[in-house]
């Protein structure tokens, strides 16, 4: 069972690139170059992408050099192939 807004792309012979519809279409912008407008699934109208506001990743971003450093420390140690290769 497909979500109904598909089975409305499907009815509208919007299956992809080869019929110019899709999840993506694209178009010629003003200037000619091309541009990838994305599908809004409630309207089935294309709108320009804009990136997703996900704030449980934006929180991460923010604190990702603190977790990394307890894991990783500043000054790499001595061992293991490191150590092998720099002696030779």
């Amino acid at each position: 069972m497909l979500p109904a807004f598909v089975e409305k792309m499907v009815e509208r012979k919007m299956i992809g690139e080869k019929t110019g519809e899709g999840f993506y279409k694209r178009v010629k912008s003003v200037t000619g170059e091309s541009e990838i407008l994305t599908l809004d699934p409630a309207t089935l109208e294309y709108r320009p992408r804009k990136s997703p506001k996900l704030g449980s990743l934006e929180a991460a971003a923010r604190n990702h050099r603190r977790r990394v450093s307890a894991f990783a420390p500043s000054t790499p140690a001595k061992t293991g192939s490191a150590s092998f290769c720099a002696r030779r």
